[in-house]
């Protein structure tokens, strides 16, 4: 029998995740919309998360595993969208997991009109299984709302809104996408939140529901938990590029004040992590930073730039 819903392609990068991708792939192997591809790709894992797709290809043929060098998240994800044969595109990260009906979900939402994206919400657990508030993390809402292009970004861009720049709460259409959109290589923290944002520069309408489908397992290893790195510099990068392309004016102030948000938090973990002879490399682009996006939406905030322009430019 053929089957009359469209084929979704879901996308996996994996680095070095043989002890915790079992679940994810069990999770969306148990979907209650079947007609699917998992396409997913070893990013040159030194350990044996190759051998793992493998086996659990072997169990469904719906799941596809190709194996290339490292090259990044973004890298990884490029090299599905390059391969994937479905009509809609869903991304997932290894480790977390997704309710049964995690893509029935996302595609009903999107087929109610002529929507371009839909976002699920989701919660975000911790290791020993503990769910944190939600609440406290975006603005829930409790029944379907529709935006338009510019309410949806603006949304992305609110520290605290109904929905952020993730990519694995959402569904895309792939002629959406196309052969031009992909993630930038050279981001390794910020490179979803900047992908959303071109792909919202393609639509007109997208549509939130409240419905928790996805459970995003927090990391004490990842990039954003870890030391201060480069790599986790590499997401202020992606806010000024956002800031440089978008040219509605009030979503340009409020991506500045984005801009400077995100820049006073990189300064605090900087801080925290690093001794001062690290600290000297990243002092002049702070500062450069800091001088060009600065803006005071509060007292809080004016303080808080104050103090850290003080404590950097005595490093």
């Amino acid at each position: 029998m053929i089957n009359s819903r469209p084929l979704i392609s879901i996308i996996l990068p994996a680095y070095n995740v043989e002890k915790k991708i079992e679940g994810t792939i069990n999770s969306l192997c148990k979907q209650s919309y079947s007609n699917i591809e998992l396409i997913c790709v070893d990013d040159g894992s030194s350990d044996g998360t190759y051998n793992a797709l493998r086996l659990f290809m072997q169990k469904d043929d719906r799941i596809k595993v190709f194996s290339k060098n490292n090259g990044g998240v973004s890298s990884a994800r490029n090299y599905g969208l390059d391969r994937a044969q479905g009509e809609f595109i869903v991304f997932t990260d290894p480790g977390d997991i997704v309710s049964t009906d995690y893509i029935e979900y996302l595609y009903n939402l999107i087929s109610l009109s002529n929507y371009q994206m839909a976002v699920c919400s989701y919660d975000f657990v911790k290791n020993d299984g503990k769910i944190l508030d939600r609440s406290k993390i975006y603005e829930p809402v409790s029944e379907p709302i529709v935006f338009n292009r510019s309410e949806a970004i603006a949304e992305i861009i609110k520290i605290y809104g109904k929905f952020c720049g993730h990519v694995w709460d959402k569904i895309f259409k792939t002629d959406f996408i196309g052969d031009s959109l992909r993630f930038d290589k050279k981001l390794h923290n910020g490179e979803d939140t900047l992908f959303v944002f071109e792909y919202l520069n393609r639509c007109n309408k997208v549509i939130l529901g409240p419905k928790v489908c996805y459970r995003y397992i927090l990391d004490g290893n990842s990039v954003t938990r870890s030391k201060y790195s480069e790599k986790y510099y590499t997401s202020l990068n992606a806010w000024i590029q956002i800031f440089e392309e978008e040219e509605n004016p009030n979503l340009k102030y409020l991506i500045k004040q984005r801009v400077n948000s995100e820049i006073l938090s990189h300064e605090v973990k900087a801080w925290k992590t690093l001794s001062n002879e690290e600290r000297k490399k990243y002092k002049i682009r702070f500062l450069n930073i800091m001088d060009r996006f600065k803006c005071f939406p509060n007292i809080t905030t004016f303080m808080k730039w104050i103090f850290c322009k003080l404590l950097w430019t005595n490093v």
